[in-house]
């Protein structure tokens, strides 16, 4: 529903969301209150204006039994909701109007007793925490918070538990901790990016709190969601392809955890921790959501985005339609239509390997349209995202038999399994052929075996030479020398008779000589056959010299 005429709407700011006891939904906004009757759908605004200064609302905090306290951009006051009026100070002056000179934006204020006194505790961006003395109007000193934590004085809310432990939402992260007295220990543990692994959050800009039982939930710019339970963080964060800037965050009757983001609504289950991303969107405009959400009392979630309030039914996403199935619309190339054969298989030759596919898939009207991942199972990368009018593409297939994988992914970005809707077979390069892998291991044996035999040739050519060489050493040779010791014996013959002893002995040596000359010989010729290159051939034949 639209809150402000269209010439007041421009410059709205949304500071916070609450129910009034009597069901009036109450907005703090740069504009004063806007009080919204969830029945009749109707709206009224509260402007309040302090010394001819417009105030700009951040929160309305009830202090006490009859006691409640606004908030502003500019300082606090007392302030009575069922006048919607700004009270008077009592006895001690404007002191309610506290920082109104300068900027003090106020985040959280509750009462605290502190060492015997009964201090009002003030929370403002930029500042931190400080305290106030409602009798004196002055600010108290002497107390303690976690101010000397880094990055915590930017505070964006602040919630006591039931045990009174406060919880502060700072761009430093989460702070737990107490109020502390003159000489007591502040006890202040921090959840963040800094801190031990048990208290490590994903981010450090804590944007708000909700409590359910005994689980603290709190949203982190650009980190998702995070829950803390005692001294243990959990971190939750969204699939990639939804929003991780989560902003203001409330729990339905169901348990539901809702965020909001700059790009609609997330919906997180804690029992299974599946996420469901919503869009915001009227049909013609998308619509900026803000932190400011909270869960009514009849049931229904209630945001702010824009100049709008807008309502929903948690319950009507409990059930969604299932997911359709992917399918092919058409495959095609620049060269026209291409057809798969009866198995479902596109063969391509390698020369052309491109080719489009056009998906689709069948469900009902849904908040937008489908998106389809897709990826070919020889791909090692994440799969591709495509809309559902725009073509899946492929160029340069490599060689083989690839498989087209494709998952539907909806509006509220949930994902189906992985369908396989067509096999691309490209038929390689000659070469790449797996016969004529075989014709070059054929060929390559035959070229070894050739090779083999040509160098068995040439050892047989080789060998009847070294046969002939040693036929003819022993014949020539052999017929010579015989004929020197022929000579020999018959001239020792003829000497037989002469009385020169020497003569004798050269005869006898010529002779001797000629003989041991034919039987190396016969080793010569042993040697050079190839039938005597084994070791028991060498062994029978020293034995018979032997």
């Amino acid at each position: 529903m639209p809150l402000l005429s269209d010439d007041r709407a421009g410059d709205l700011v949304f500071h916070a969301i609450q129910q009034d006891e009597d069901g009036t939904i109450r907005l703090s906004t740069s504009k004063g209150f806007i009080l919204v009757d969830p029945a009749g759908r109707t709206s009224r605004m509260v402007e309040l204006i302090r010394g001819n200064v417009p105030l700009e609302v951040t929160g309305l905090f009830r202090t006490g039994i009859e006691e409640w306290f606004v908030g502003t951009e500019t300082g606090i006051f007392r302030y009575d909701p069922r006048n919607e009026r700004i009270l008077p100070g009592s006895g001690t002056g404007e002191w309610s109007n506290y920082h109104a000179d300068g900027m003090f934006q106020s985040r959280a204020i509750w009462r605290c007793p502190v060492g015997g006194r009964d201090l009002l505790i003030l929370g403002a961006l930029g500042y931190g925490h400080i305290a106030i003395d409602p009798i004196t109007a002055t600010e108290a000193q002497d107390w303690n918070d976690y101010r000397d934590e880094p990055g915590t004085m930017m505070l964006r809310s602040t919630l006591q538990d039931a045990h009174g432990m406060c919880w502060s939402a700072t761009q430093g992260g989460v702070v737990r901790w107490t109020v502390a007295a003159p000489g007591e220990e502040a006890k202040a543990i921090v959840f963040s990016t800094r801190a031990v692994s048990a208290r490590r959050l994903p981010g450090d800009d804590a944007q708000a709190l909700t409590w359910r039982g005994d689980t603290l939930w709190v949203t982190l710019r650009d980190a998702g969601l995070a829950s803390i339970v005692g001294d243990q963080a959990h971190a939750h964060l969204p699939p990639a392809h939804m929003p991780h800037d989560a902003l203001g965050v409330t729990i339905d009757p169901s348990g539901y955890v809702w965020c909001t983001t700059s790009d609609g609504l997330l919906r997180y289950t804690p029992w299974t921790g599946a996420w469901l991303h919503i869009p915001v969107n009227n049909g013609q405009v998308f619509r900026q959501l803000t932190k400011c959400i909270l869960a009514l009392k009849d049931g229904r979630i209630a945001l702010c985005a824009d100049d709008h309030l807008l309502f929903f039914d948690p319950r009507l996403y409990d059930t969604l339609p299932g997911l359709p199935v992917p399918g092919i619309s058409g495959i095609s190339n620049t060269w026209g239509d291409l057809r798969v054969d009866a198995g479902g298989t596109l063969g391509l030759p390698y020369r052309n390997t491109a080719f489009d596919v056009l998906l689709t898939a069948l469900q009902p009207v849904g908040a937008a349209p489908l998106t389809f991942l897709y990826r070919l199972d020889s791909e090692q990368k994440a799969a591709h995202v495509v809309n559902a009018n725009e073509p899946v593409r492929y160029a340069g297939v490599p060689g083989g038999s690839h498989r087209l994988l494709v998952r539907v992914r909806d509006a509220y970005g949930r994902e189906g399994p992985e369908v396989a809707l067509l096999t691309v077979r490209v038929a390689g390069p000659f070469w790449q052929q797996w016969w004529f892998f075989l014709f070059v291991l054929a060929m390559g044996a035959l070229g070894m075996y050739a090779i083999s035999r040509l160098r068995q040739r040439q050892r047989l050519r080789l060998q009847g030479v070294r046969d002939r060489i040693a036929r003819d050493l022993h014949d020539d040779i052999g017929s010579t020398l015989g004929s020197i010791s022929f000579y020999s014996e018959a001239l020792k013959r003829k000497l037989e008779n002469t009385p020169d002893r020497m003569v004798q002995e050269v005869a006898e040596k010529i002779g001797s000589s000629s003989r041991e000359m034919v039987d190396q010989m016969s080793d010569i010729v042993w040697s050079v056959d190839p039938k005597n290159d084994d070791a028991g051939a060498l062994s029978t034949r020293a034995t018979a010299s032997g």
